[in-house]
């Protein structure tokens, strides 16, 4: 994908595999100096713009407890679209970000989607998207902030980490779907705390 870096405020055209910035989020070492965060055009539809968060920024379960749980109930989803937005972005910034019904993808083997369709401002792609949008394992690849690299302990700057997707799979309820360093798509257990969270909203442009 093209690695344009401008300004999300920037009057030229943003187009998709542009990397813009919007709201702010800590990403050094220590985790406290917040800096701006950037963000992977996926798609664009007249106004708006679908984005995903360009590194990972936060290290959290899929759900806190080791229990079958759908993205709909998981303590992740909660933490996306209350914790999240209030430590990412001001109030202006928030208004441009619109609620969208997210589908259940029922008819996606082998992901298995929630048992209903669900609207928010923030969520993670789904096992379709990550597919669609990221064609190859190689663009799945996912580099966490300097803040996530410390936690999870990485010697190399430019080391990849697992990262997590909303949709959850037929066969173990306990898990969901994750890509792996690889940028290859795998099950992970949904408590496990070393995946990465890249959260993903549409922005709207005027």
């Amino acid at each position: 994908m093209q690695d344009t870096n401008r300004n999300e405020t920037t009057p030229a055209p943003i187009g998709i595999g542009d990397i813009i910035r919007f709201g702010a989020y800590p990403q050094d070492a220590e985790g406290t100096a917040k800096t701006p965060i950037e963000w992977l055009v996926l798609t664009r539809e007249d106004d708006r713009i679908l984005v995903v968060s360009r590194y990972g920024l936060e290290l959290l379960p899929f759900h806190k407890y080791d229990l079958p749980t759908r993205w709909e109930d998981s303590s992740l989803r909660e933490w996306l679209n209350s914790e999240f937005p209030k430590a990412a972005f001001t109030p202006e910034e928030q208004a441009r970000i619109p609620a969208v019904r997210m589908k259940a993808e029922r008819d996606l083997p082998p992901s298995v989607a929630p048992e209903r369709d669900i609207t928010d401002k923030f969520f993670l792609l789904s096992y379709a998207e990550a597919s669609r949008f990221f064609p190859s394992a190689e663009e799945r690849k996912c580099v966490p902030t300097d803040y996530l690299a410390k936690l999870m302990e990485l010697d190399d700057p430019n080391e990849t980490s697992w990262w997590w997707l909303r949709s959850t799979p037929a066969d173990d309820a306990r898990d969901a779907f994750s890509v792996d360093e690889y940028g290859v798509i795998r099950e992970e257990r949904v408590a496990t705390r070393l995946d990465a969270v890249r959260p993903a909203l549409w922005i709207r442009l005027a």
